[in-house]
């Protein structure tokens, strides 16, 4: 991308009767279609102005590999700073922003699960209740899968709370 020299850019103070408009515009590049051209062609997207998907199948493949290890290389430089300053610090943003999360998300399969299952045996092992509905009131049996879907939503809070609480002590 070929810019203009600050040199030839205006000086408002040397040019009588520059306006702003002619200051800004006296900065564009000689070719003003290459503004666009990284907005347009992102290099994380684009090779020239091919498509990655369109390349042929070995440039697709040397495409992906170069964009694997580049990625590679930059999150292992990330975490190789962050061990620098402190080596504890990249095992505790994992922790904080993968352990924490899983555990909500145990917590609702361990809910949908075990919840789930026992419905099965309530109605192998008391039909009256859970079948028929003679024992027991129909609305309150149902209630059950209501109150499955409440406690993972308040699961869910109460892990999102513990991990912000931990987060902000950390």
């Amino acid at each position: 991308m070929a810019h203009s020299n600050e040199k030839d850019a205006i000086n408002p103070r040397r040019v009588p009767g520059a306006t702003e408009r002619d200051i800004l515009f006296s900065r564009l590049p000689d070719n003003p279609e290459s503004l666009l051209h990284e907005s347009l062609f992102p290099d994380d997207a684009y090779v020239n102005e091919t498509y990655w998907a369109d390349l042929p199948q070995k440039d697709k493949l040397k495409w992906v590999a170069k964009q694997h290890n580049d990625e590679t290389r930059r999150e292992w430089q990330l975490i190789w700073n962050m061990f620098k300053q402190d080596p504890l610090k990249p095992f505790w943003l994992y922790f904080r922003n993968y352990a924490i999360t899983g555990l909500g998300f145990f917590a609702e399969g361990y809910v949908l699960f075990s919840v789930g299952n026992l419905l099965g045996l309530f109605e192998a092992v008391w039909p009256m209740c859970w079948k028929t509905h003679k024992s027991c009131n129909k609305v309150w049996v149902q209630s059950i899968n209501y109150l499955e879907i409440v406690g993972i939503i308040l699961g869910q809070i109460i892990v999102g709370i513990i991990g912000d609480w931990i987060g902000r002590r950390w």
